[in-house]
């Protein structure tokens, strides 16, 4: 009796066709062969010459499918993301790293550049994808980072382990922390998303990810913002630099909020979508 072979395109076709209506045929072939590449090893340039998959790996797949229709991400199926060229362990108690906020990362890399000793504080961390990128391409700078949630921050220590770095990590509310401490550069990218938003989001969001870490109330959008500038414009060195990630829709509030705490060399830039969506400002001396 002859074996039937099960071409691994087939395998590929079938998986999009699987999830029509649930993700467009692009996105469905991008996770085929992300569960190729994470879980079975196996790249897209090696898949194009594979005739098959293993019996385990091809029940694997159908499992994947029956989760992925619940609307659940694949990071989360996974149980790892990428993020500015690292791999970062991701589950329910932490938010998915995102591709814009790798520009974030570029542009705080240009400020510690030629620079050491300085001190920097994430605040908000979730898997530590923020700190953890720049601690590893700039090790001689000492990073903090603070979370609320116990298990975000064991995720973020596990991350950070995984590529030996040294990075302190400190279970935090903003809105109830005393410290005599100061910094050099406060790094945070909080919850900024409003409740009457929640329409336009895609359901593997709003259904899977950490609510407290995504959303704000209508009546104060900035409620994040403003506890951590006041918080920054007190604990911030002589010349100190504060990063924020932002909302799209309040790049002008944000200017003007960190004026209001005498914050100068304002600086209000986009994503690659050419939305508002980053923030600087320098404490003034």
């Amino acid at each position: 009796m002859c074996k039937i072979i099960t071409p691994v395109y087939h395998l590929r076709n079938h998986f999009a066709s699987s999830l029509e209506g649930f993700y467009s045929r692009e996105e469905a072939f991008f996770m085929f062969y992300l569960l190729l590449e994470k879980k079975m090893g196996i790249s897209k340039i090696e898949a194009s010459f594979l005739t098959e998959l293993t019996p385990q790996d091809t029940d694997y797949l159908h499992f994947v499918i029956q989760e992925l229709k619940t609307h659940k991400p694949i990071q989360y199926i996974l149980g790892v993301a990428d993020f500015y060229g690292k791999e970062f362990k991701v589950n329910p108690h932490t938010l998915i790293p995102r591709q814009e906020t790798e520009e974030l990362v570029e542009q705080i890399l240009k400020h510690l550049q030629n620079q050491s000793n300085l001190k920097i504080l994430d605040i908000g961390t979730g898997t530590g994808c923020i700190v953890i990128a720049l601690a590893s391409l700039m090790p001689h700078h000492h990073y903090e980072a603070w979370d609320i949630s116990e298990n975000a921050l064991q995720t973020a220590q596990q991350n950070a382990e995984r590529y030996e770095l040294n990075i302190a990590f400190e279970t935090a509310d903003i809105f109830n922390v005393s410290s005599l401490k100061t910094w050099d550069i406060i790094i945070s990218n909080p919850p900024y998303v409003r409740h009457s938003e929640k329409s336009f989001i895609k359901q593997n969001v709003t259904d899977f990810e950490p609510e407290t870490a995504l959303f704000v109330p209508d009546n104060d959008p900035l409620l994040f913002y403003k506890t951590i500038t006041v918080f920054a414009a007190k604990h911030l060195n002589p010349n100190g630099l504060l990063f924020f990630e932002i909302n799209e829709v309040f790049g002008k509030e944000m200017q003007a909020l960190l004026q209001e705490f005498g914050f100068s060399e304002i600086e209000l830039w986009q994503d690659f979508h050419g939305k508002d969506r980053f923030i600087k400002g320098k404490r003034t001396l």
